[in-house]
């Protein structure tokens, strides 16, 4: 028979046209898609079962079941790879709806319940098939076409994405260049450097910047170890200086205490001195720990006693005020004694020396006849010495009862509230009003408030 509507040949049991798909028959059921594919299982006969098998596809494809056609146009490709049928009836598939992903073209139905595949590598295989032949299928045609579109598409994204990768490749390359010239350049610059920050360290220490001479030392050092090169040891006592006051951030710098360690090693004083220093009051905020804190401050008197014995009066001093600390803390009778006298001894070395600190405990222990003879008289001279006078003063007043000579030593530092309490205590109004004012008026005198209220109390008894 022929179909009325293509006027191609089909078979005479068709329901519909294996060509242009029409329904041969004048009905199928009220809604196509609850046709009894089952009539066309009958015809599977040795004659006729690939013609039956199209049949039952097209069924399939034109009644939405695109899963069931899919299978079967696919095993007949599998069967017969030339089988150009096969490959339209998927294409035609395909036309209906497909999403490529990954080189796979997946068909769903309308509901979203079945999928199936049809790889791009079995579209070149049909296209090669056919070697520019028209296959008279408008439908099919549409689909090469719009899969030829795809491809182009595919391709430009990939030569963008190419294109993109290329222009990063060579920005990250642009940047390793830049990168590797920069530190090429620093390196080339690190000798100079190196000379300029000892050479600014020197200056900021003749100006009295000790911050900034810190900071151009730290830098000298630091380039020093990674130029490999020995840092003078004439820099120690300018570096002593400009760390004075920051031990804490010292005590980070690794580099700084690395070369202040090789220099105490060698039996510097001030090296010795200055490392002490650091593990004893860095060691603060560098290290947490009770234990740790303890075992930097046994380090720093361990250095301090290196440097006393090495001849350094600061030393002496400062490792005196170790074992004074010691004592002070001790409970033991002779124990707390024997630190108090060995920190005397100490004292006393560095007292030898002219040294300001030790000047002022000596001084102490005779006032207070500490272990050692009470001398009033010495200690107020040793004060004198070193111009502590508002000590002076509180000696006279308090020691020896004089307020008198406790009032001149007083005014030689400006302690108007003490000179007018002891006119007041004195009977002496008006000369406490006088120096209850002057302490009053005064902008550096922190005990304004208290002198205040002695002035109100005086002249207007309140």
């Amino acid at each position: 028979m022929f179909c009325r509507f293509c006027g191609k040949t089909v078979f005479d049991d068709s329901v519909f046209c294996s060509y242009c798909g029409k329904q041969l028959i004048a009905r199928i059921d009220n809604e196509s898609t609850n046709f009894d594919f089952s009539s066309l299982d009958g015809a599977l006969n040795a004659d006729k079962e690939y013609q039956a098998k199209l049949n039952k596809a097209r069924a399939f494809a034109i009644t939405n079941k695109y899963q069931q056609a899919m299978e079967i146009y696919t095993k007949m490709i599998d069967d017969d790879p030339t089988d150009l049928n096969g490959y339209i009836g998927c294409i035609r598939v395909a036309s209906k709806n497909f999403t490529d992903i990954g080189g796979y073209f997946y068909f769903r139905a309308p509901d979203n319940t079945t999928s199936s595949y049809f790889t791009s590598a079995s579209i070149e295989t049909f296209k090669k098939l056919l070697n520019g032949a028209s296959i008279s299928d408008k439908e099919c045609e549409e689909f090469i076409k719009k899969y030829d579109e795809h491809l182009k598409q595919q391709e430009k994204a990939k030569l963008e994405q190419e294109k993109a990768r290329l222009e990063q490749e060579r920005k990250r390359q642009e940047e390793i260049e830049r990168q590797k010239r920069e530190k090429e350049e620093a390196e080339k610059r690190k000798p100079f450097e190196y000379k300029e920050a000892l050479k600014l360290g020197d200056k900021a220490i003749l100006e009295n910047k000790n911050e900034e001479a810190y900071k151009f030392y730290s830098t000298a050092i630091k380039l020093a170890r990674e130029l490999q090169r020995t840092v003078p040891s004439t820099i120690i006592q300018n570096l002593y200086q400009s760390c004075l006051g920051r031990e804490r951030e010292a005590r980070k710098n690794n580099s700084l205490v690395k070369y202040v360690t090789s220099l105490a090693e060698n039996n510097d004083a001030t090296a010795q001195v200055l490392l002490a220093r650091i593990y004893h009051y860095g060691s603060y905020e560098y290290i947490s720990g009770i234990g740790d804190v303890y075992r930097e401050i046994y380090t720093a008197e361990i250095w301090y006693r290196k440097a006393a014995n090495n001849g350094s009066a600061e030393a002496m001093c400062y490792f005196g005020d170790c074992v004074y600390r010691k004592a002070r803390e001790s409970s033991s009778g002779d124990a707390q004694r024997e630190m108090y006298l060995q920190a005397y001894y100490w004292y006393k070395k560095a007292f030898e020396k002219n040294h300001p600190r030790s000047i002022e405990m000596i001084a102490f222990y005779h006032r207070c006849g500490l272990y050692v003879d009470k001398n009033t008289n010495l200690a107020i001279e040793l004060y004198k010495k070193i111009n502590r006078n508002t000590v002076v003063a509180e000696i006279y007043l308090r020691d020896l009862k004089n307020p008198l000579e406790a009032i001149s030593w007083y005014k030689k530092s400006n302690s108007y509230l003490e000179i007018a309490s002891i006119y007041e205590s004195l009977g002496r109004k008006n000369d406490a009003i006088e120096y209850y004012r002057k302490c009053v008026e005064s902008s550096t005198n922190y005990n304004n408030d208290q002198a205040e209220k002695a002035l109100a109390r005086l002249m207007y008894g309140k």
